[in-house]
């Protein structure tokens, strides 16, 4: 089973959001570090990640 290259980074992004999105509720039920800085880098990756999903669906339809 074979997938396109737009497939692969569409399942390669999504996969990477997750993560984000796990390490954005660990901080805020307290589990985690719970800096500005880390405050900071899960906005930035989290915009850049989604940014990036809706240009692959985009192109791809």
């Amino acid at each position: 089973m074979f997938f396109s290259a737009s497939s692969a980074a569409l399942c390669a992004q999504s996969f990477a959001l997750l993560g984000t999105l796990v390490g954005a509720f660990t901080m805020v039920i307290g589990a985690g570090p719970q800096t500005a800085l880390e405050y900071l880098t899960h906005a930035v990756h989290d915009a850049a990640l989604i940014t990036g999903l809706v240009w692959l669906t985009r192109r791809r339809a």
